[in-house]
């Protein structure tokens, strides 16, 4: 059944290379800012085109949907988007699904650079702060002919401010949140010449934590540091673009242990968690030739996630480090990357683009098989913009790799837009997507005596067929002060050979990854933007549907669940103050956990509604900012939930921490220059 409406989706694979953030100024809430309903998007594109002449459809979260939300990382904003679905982990942080697929098969990108390190397959999103970002720019469905593995689900590119080239301008920030976060920093902007801008900036988040119980120093909500800084080089010409940039994050996140009292001491131990990530990149845009221009990317991403042990003593309170390698460990994973597209600079009824994507990935941890451990993926691709007429583009394209450790396929797209008029555009897309095998799926050794996991080097990749279709309408009466858009999207995913974690030798306890089965899902989104004077109004409706793969042992043949979003906004000009509503529901999900017998059982991650309410006001001209408000106004703390196929080894049914509740927080900011 699913697979028969599957047939009468289509929308989305195509290219994308972010160089650099085009400017854009920050956005106020009244009809002239348009660009809400039509934003200016580079992803998936070469240069900057307004969505409503993208081939590709998008989702573009501006930076005034980020202060509007005072979200402080993408966890915070995603959690309230449609479509999306974000979960968290005490350990190892938040994150995603969209479009039913997980995090680990949605490729993450700063400014066009991949995101290295993922933790069980996901970004931590909670890692990726938003006090430097200008937009975020969603596309939902593969893009594996650009981007290869991990980006078989979609692309999520965090693109950061561009500065003024010709004005010096500074910031600074306080963050506080009653559940425990105090955050604070800055950044400066100053120009070197009349084309050149050097940039940096530093700060700190920090969380208290929660505690499991009164007089209980383990804490369901785990004490956390983080540092992040960014150092630039921008400059532009007639001629070309530069944009030199290192992104650097420091995260110390701690886990208390109970107190253990004998009658000559008392002492605990306590887990500690550094990660730290670089990514640094150089963004070139140019002109090859009169005809021919050139985006090109190259950088370095590295990540490290280490483990310490300290046994405290609870009455000197001096920590010591346990010597002890299968309790402390290391792993450093990093990434060697060169991309470029290559298209003809003067459009015509038919454009082309080229290019290649070199990808080397290294690694070396404590839990892997060998010191050292490397996989190469190296692609060509290319692809035909066709203006079949005024009002029919047709883009087909495809991608070949060879990899170092497995084969990897051909991979294909076509996109179609119709634009019967300037008011609509129809778009239907089927794309192939992909996702290697990891190094840490192919190559972990983790033994214990709590644990026997092995990676396994013949692992297939897994492979994806993708079909969209949707259709957007955007009015604008500037007489009436009216604006408004709709839009509906369905898609329809078929995943062969997923990979998960499972219980291969119930004598020894062996866990191992194995390619387990096809996923079949799809489902449908009905989005609404309104403006009508000094009220915006948004509302998604959709739902996510799921096909049964184990029907026949456990369960229905088909899940269905709502997906709810709205959003609210007024600007009480005279008093100069917007208010913000934010509601979003997620319906019950299933989940499933198999054993080695190939038994399987069916669980559910429970229905919640989240809610909240923001107020914001500007003094001098804005240069001095003031939020408050209120998150999660339901008091939302967690929910019945199993984790499939990633965790068969805890069994059984659990709870997931969804937030620590209620909370209330305070944001003020300084702007000079």
């Amino acid at each position: 059944m699913l697979l028969k409406c599957g047939c009468l989706l289509l929308l989305l694979a195509a290219p994308s290379l972010q160089l650099y953030a085009s400017h854009t100024d920050s956005l106020d809430l009244s009809f002239q800012d348009s660009a809400v309903l039509d934003p200016a998007v580079v992803t998936g594109q070469v240069g900057t085109v307004k969505s409503t002449e993208s081939i590709i459809r998008y989702r573009v979260l501006t930076t005034e949907t980020i202060k509007q939300m005072a979200a402080v990382n993408l966890s915070d904003l995603l959690s309230r988007q449609s479509n999306i679905r974000v979960s968290n982990d005490n350990m190892l942080g938040s994150s995603i699904n969209l479009q039913n697929l997980s995090g680990q098969q949605i490729k993450f990108l700063v400014n066009g650079m991949p995101i290295t390190g993922r933790e069980n397959g996901n970004i931590n999103l909670d890692q990726i702060n938003l006090e430097d970002v200008e937009r975020i720019e969603i596309i939902e469905g593969p893009m594996s002919v650009i981007y290869g593995t991990d980006a078989l689900g979609g692309v999520i590119n965090v693109i950061t401010k561009r500065p003024l080239l010709q004005k010096t301008t500074a910031s600074v920030y306080h963050y506080l949140e009653s559940i425990g976060h105090i955050n604070f920093g800055g950044s400066i902007a100053k120009p070197i010449g009349p084309k050149a801008v050097v940039l940096g900036g530093l700060s700190r988040n920090f969380f208290t934590g929660i505690e499991s119980a009164p007089g209980d120093r383990t804490q369901v909500w785990k004490p956390r540091e983080q540092v992040f800084g960014n150092f630039g080089y921008f400059r532009e010409t007639p001629k070309a673009v530069w944009n030199l940039r290192s992104d650097y994050l420091k995260e110390t996140l701690q886990s208390k242990g109970k107190t253990t009292v004998t009658p000559v001491e008392a002492y605990a131990f306590d887990d500690y968690f550094i990660s730290t990530r670089g990514i640094h990149s150089l963004n070139t845009q140019f002109d090859l030739s009169p005809k021919i221009r050139a985006d090109i990317i190259n950088g370095v991403s590295h990540y490290k996630r280490e483990k310490r042990v300290y046994r405290k003593d609870m009455v000197t309170l001096e920590d010591r480090l346990i010597e002890n390698d299968e309790e402390n460990t290391n792993n450093l994973f990093v990434n060697l990357m060169a991309r470029a597209v290559f298209s003809n600079k003067r459009k015509s009824r038919v454009n082309y683009l080229a290019g290649y994507d070199l990808n080397y990935d290294i690694a070396s941890a404590d839990r892997v098989q060998g010191d050292r451990i490397s996989m190469g993926d190296f692609a060509v691709f290319g692809m035909l913009d066709l203006f079949i007429n005024k009002e029919l583009r047709i883009r087909p394209g495809i991608r070949m790799t060879h990899n170092t450790l497995y084969n990897a396929p051909l991979t294909p797209s076509i996109n179609m837009m119709w634009t019967p008029g300037k008011k609509w555009q129809i778009r239907a897309a089927y794309g192939n997507g992909f996702r290697a095998p990891s190094l840490k799926e192919q190559r972990l050794l983790f033994v214990d005596i709590n644990h026997n996991i092995q990676g396994n080097p013949n692992l297939n990749a897994e492979f994806s067929h993708n079909l969209q279709a949707g259709v957007d309408f955007k009015n604008y009466h500037k007489a009436k002060g009216i604006a408004y858009s709709f839009g509906f999207n369905t898609y329809y995913n078929n995943v062969r050979d997923m990979i998960g974690l499972i219980l291969v030798n119930s004598a020894s306890n062996l866990y191992s990854y194995e390619n387990y089965g096809t996923f079949q899902g799809g489902g449908f989104m009905l989005e609404q933007k309104t403006f009508i004077n000094n009220l915006y109004l948004e509302t998604g409706l959709g739902a996510m549907i799921v096909r049964n793969q184990f029907s026949e042992q456990v369960g229905k043949e088909l899940y269905i669940s709502p997906d709810i979003t709205f959003s609210a906004t007024y600007n009480f000009k005279k008093q100069g103050i917007k208010s913000a509503l934010f509601v979003k529901h997620n319906g019950r999900f299933v989940n499933y956990i198999q054993n080695e017998m190939g038994e399987v059982s069916e669980f559910f991650t429970g229905a919640m509604t989240f809610a909240d309410l923001t107020f914001s006001k500007g003094f001098y001209k804005e240069k001095i900012m003031f939020n408050t408000g209120i998150k999660n106004l339901f008091n939302i703390k967690n929910i019945n939930n199993i984790n499939p196929f990633n965790n068969f080894h805890s069994g059984g049914s659990g709870t997931m921490n969804l937030s620590p509740g209620r909370s209330f927080f305070m944001r003020v900011s300084l702007k000079i220059g």
